[in-house]
């Protein structure tokens, strides 16, 4: 059995007990690699997106404006696995940050589908990451905030999936202001 709380050097929490079932067997399945990255499949990119939103949303008790617009040029093909992770851990990470100080929150959410790339722009108004936070948040077990549940580890691993998928991952955010995240992941298409 693992030990009902974990936590940094400086004594933060680094999971709670209700988040650690999900999130071992995420890291189970991160440290053994038992997905291989060349599984290709023709990708449903609503499926993905809507089930990503339906579990954030479950972190979430303040009303949040989502807005979501797809274009889909093309037919999307890349790893099912590799993908729904990373749609998982950015948009909880923009639901879990949002300011609750602010009486708008919004999540603005597009995603393009072409030929040759998926391009998703994920834009909210939540608490933002300093600059000091901002050169950190893609190292393993890196935590920006006490609001964070887990063990800062969905950043280093949706990096990982990205990189492993041949594409990249910019965010730029400021503090008290919000997030952008932008990724693209090359379409296997036509391989």
């Amino acid at each position: 059995m693992i030990a009902q709380e974990i936590t940094t050097q400086n004594n933060t929490p680094l999971v709670t007990y209700k988040s650690k079932d999900r999130y071992c067997h995420w890291l189970k399945n991160y440290l053994n690699d038992t997905q291989p990255y060349n599984e290709i499949n023709k990708i449903d990119i609503r499926d993905i997106l809507y089930h990503s939103l339906d579990e954030a949303k479950k972190h979430s008790s303040s009303h949040l404006e989502i807005t979501v617009s797809i274009v889909e040029d093309a037919k999307l093909y890349s790893n099912p696995y590799y993908l729904q992770i990373i749609f998982d851990q950015i948009l909880e990470n923009a639901i879990i940050y949002q300011d609750p100080n602010k009486s708008e929150q919004f999540l603005d959410i597009d995603i393009a589908v072409e030929n040759n790339m998926l391009s998703m722009n994920i834009v909210d108004n939540g608490i933002g990451i300093s600059r000091k936070d901002k050169s950190a948040i893609f190292n393993k077990f890196y935590r920006s905030s006490n609001k964070s549940k887990g063990f800062g580890m969905g950043l280093y691993m949706s990096k990982q999936y990205i990189n492993k998928l041949s594409g990249h991952i910019n965010i730029d955010s400021a503090l008290g202001v919000g997030t952008h995240c932008f990724i693209q992941i090359p379409n296997s298409f036509g391989i």
